[in-house]
């Protein structure tokens, strides 16, 4: 539920205003549905999720799809740290089980 108040706050970046609760309603379906493994990531799943739902509220599909990539592009953002920490965690860890220095 945290990352569709995070979610929230892309919008005005566009300049685009959607209400809370259709916003709430829309980005669980489409959480949902790009958890469905019908495409690497949700990749395709989760664009074609947005111009079709939030062309439902008024947005339009191009910029509904610019959404989408943010949104992405944030979970790379917040990701791409955490993993350049486990990967300093395990260099020279060995492979024998052991996942992290102690």
């Amino acid at each position: 539920m945290s990352s569709i108040f995070v979610a929230y706050g892309r919008p005005p970046a566009f300049r685009i205003r959607v209400a809370l609760m259709p916003f709430i309603l829309i980005e669980i379906i489409i959480f949902l549905l790009t958890a469905a493994p019908m495409t690497p990531a949700g990749w395709r799943a989760q664009e074609v999720a947005y111009a079709k739902l939030f062309i439902t509220v008024g947005v339009p599909a191009n910029e509904a799809i610019a959404l989408s990539f943010l949104f992405k592009l944030a979970v790379i953002a917040v990701a791409l740290p955490g993993g350049a920490l486990f990967a300093s965690l395990c260099a020279g860890c060995p492979t024998s089980g052991r996942t992290h220095r102690a």
